[in-house]
């Protein structure tokens, strides 16, 4: 892609949980991933409404928070993929993982 072309913008995904869940844990570990940081990031966390995250990578800050309403991106198209296919079809991915 040329440089002066900006990527297009990402479908962003909803979160709907509504309590903590304990299991709701990154799935894959992430360059640059903030899990060791998480106890010093929450003390900078305000109040909020609605959690945005524009680049979600593994998701350890959003996984940890846990907030009822959440939106998130990242440019990585096939991360995104993953989110989606885990929050639309997780039956169907446990099928699929169960085969390999």
């Amino acid at each position: 892609m040329p440089e002066n072309i900006a990527p297009r913008p990402q479908k962003v995904i909803r979160n709907r949980a509504y309590k903590y869940n304990v299991l709701a844990q990154p799935y894959l570990k992430w360059a640059g991933g903030k899990r060791q940081l998480l106890p010093a990031i929450k003390e900078f966390v305000p109040k909020f409404t609605r959690y945005y995250e524009p680049f979600i990578g593994a998701g350890a800050v959003l996984f940890s928070l846990q907030p009822k309403k959440s939106v998130i991106n990242d440019t990585n198209v096939e991360l995104i993929n993953c989110y989606q296919v885990i929050r639309d079809n997780p039956d169907e991915l446990l099928d699929l993982c169960q085969q390999h």
